[in-house]
C-alpha cells in the first residue's frame, strides 16, 4: 500500500490504551493545494511539447465548467467520468511523472501544518495512512517520501501498459473511502473509535464520521456547516 504546533489551531493529540491509533488524511486539499484535475492538467503540461500543448490547453478549457458542475453534485460520478482522460496514457509516462512529481509538483504544494501534524501522529506511535481519490500510481512515490503506512486511493484499469480510462474497483469516495477505510483497519488493527480523520471535502462527510476523532481541514462550505454541527474542529492549513 501505497515542529513547533499552535495550540490555538490545534486538535489535542493524545496517546491511548485501547487499540491502535491511526490518523487518516485525504491528501488533495488537505495535505497539499491540490485536486484531480490540477495534477491531470500538471501532467499533460509535463508531457507535452508546443504546439500540441496549446492545442490541447484550449480544448480542455470548456470541459473544467462541466467538471466543477458534476463534482458539486457526485464526487464519486466526477471521478469516473474524469479518468476517462487518462484513456491511452502509457503507464511508463504516468510512471515517470509520477517518479519527478515528489519534489517538481507535491512539495511546493504541501502545507507546512500538515506535515507538522503527520509527524507530531507519528511521534506519539499512530499509523499514518492516506486516503484518496487520486490514482495510486500517482501517489505511491508520494505515499513513500512522507513514510506512511499504507495509502488507500484509486486503482487505474491497465491494458497492453496503457491506461483505460477506466477505474476497475469504482471511485475512492463517499462510501467507497469508508470501506477503504475499514480495510486499512482490519488490516493493521487499527481502533478507528480512537483514530484520527482529517479532509476537506463534504464528500468525505461519511469518512470522516467513521472516525473518533474527525477534523474538518480548510472545509468547503457544506462541510464546514455539518463540523459546526457536530462539534468536529475545524482547521486552516496553508501556505
Amino acid at each position: 500500500m501505497c515542529g513547533g504546533i499552535d495550540l490555538s489551531e490545534t486538535t489535542s493529540i493524545t496517546s491511548s490504551n485501547q487499540g491502535i491509533t491511526a490518523a487518516f488524511f485525504d491528501v488533495d486539499g488537505t495535505l497539499a493545494s491540490s485536486n484531480l484535475v490540477y495534477v491531470y492538467l500538471d501532467f499533460c503540461s509535463y508531457n507535452l511539447r508546443f504546439p500540441r500543448k496549446q492545442l490541447w490547453i484550449t480544448s480542455i478549457l470548456p470541459k473544467l465548467i462541466y467538471y466543477g458542475c458534476v463534482d458539486l453534485c457526485s464526487r464519486a460520478y466526477f471521478n469516473e467520468i474524469f479518468y476517462k482522460n487518462y484513456r491511452g496514457v502509457s503507464l511508463q509516462e504516468m510512471e515517470r511523472w509520477a517518479r519527478n512529481a515528489v519534489e517538481r509538483y507535491w512539495k511546493p504544494r504541501m502545507f507546512p501544518q500538515a506535515l507538522e501534524k503527520i509527524e507530531e501522529h507519528r511521534a506519539l506511535g499512530h499509523r499514518i495512512i492516506l486516503v484518496s481519490g487520486g490514482l495510486a500510481l500517482t501517489l505511491e512515490p508520494l505515499a513513500r517520501w512522507l513514510a506512511v503506512d499504507a495509502c488507500a486511493a484509486a486503482w487505474a484499469e491497465i491494458d497492453k501498459d496503457c491506461l483505460t480510462g477506466r477505474l476497475p474497483k469504482g471511485a475512492l469516495s463517499g462510501e467507497a473511502k469508508v470501506v477503504a477505510t475499514h480495510e486499512v483497519a482490519e488490516t493493521l488493527g487499527l481502533d478507528l473509535s480512537i483514530s484520527y480523520g482529517y479532509a476537506d471535502n463534504f464528500a468525505d462527510r461519511q469518512f470522516l464520521g467513521c472516525l473518533g476523532n474527525p477534523v474538518a481541514v480548510n472545509p468547503d462550505r457544506r462541510l464546514k456547516r455539518l463540523a459546526n454541527q457536530n462539534g468536529w474542529p475545524i482547521q486552516s492549513w496553508g501556505r
